[in-house]
């Protein structure tokens, strides 16, 4: 179940089997019990659904509002051993920045970290920053000792960014598969 916030919330809830049913059968094809890394979370709608089949999740969401929704979710949904969250960015490096967000709101998207372009390479004017920080997906995986079968990247133009910081891991060949 979702708890609807205001938002963007409704619209993610009602339009999860319809706006991306590769996304829904990616996630159905997974290994029992594989570690999904899902980021990009939202308020958790695709880690939710993976926790449900029984794989364990690690969310990374660094939007303030969303993040909120993400832990309500995971809460209400009683995975707190499925899902584990995280507040933060992941980027090509370890920095301290800003992220601006385009529309404050739960269940928002189109934030950009450290920059304020959109996913479409166009400016805009946050509607509110955010200070933020961001990590390496190799720097996470080296410090926590978790490592993702299926990754799913969804962060609305920063996608490049994160493949440069995971490239240990992908020389690795730990990752099954990987959705962008």
């Amino acid at each position: 179940s979702l708890r609807m916030m205001g938002g963007a919330t409704l619209g993610r809830g009602t339009h999860f089997y319809i706006a991306e049913p590769e996304t829904i059968d990616w996630i159905k094809s997974f290994n029992n019990e594989s570690v999904f890394f899902d980021i990009g979370a939202n308020i958790g709608v695709y880690s939710l659904f993976a926790a449900k089949l029984n794989q364990n999740v690690v969310s990374f969401e660094p939007e303030s509002h969303n993040f909120t929704a993400l832990n309500i979710n995971i809460n209400d949904n009683n995975f707190q051993k499925k899902i584990i969250s995280y507040p933060i960015a992941l980027d090509e490096k370890m920095i301290i920045s800003k992220l601006n967000i385009y529309k404050f709101r739960f269940g928002g998207s189109g934030h950009s970290f450290n920059r304020s372009t959109n996913s479409q390479g166009n400016k805009f004017e946050p509607s509110h920053i955010q200070g933020s920080i961001s990590i390496t997906l190799d720097k996470f995986c080296e410090e926590t000792k978790i490592y993702p079968d299926y990754v799913k990247i969804d962060v609305d133009g920063n996608e490049l960014k994160i493949i440069n910081g995971m490239k240990n891991l992908l020389a690795s060949k730990k990752i099954k598969s990987i959705l962008i």
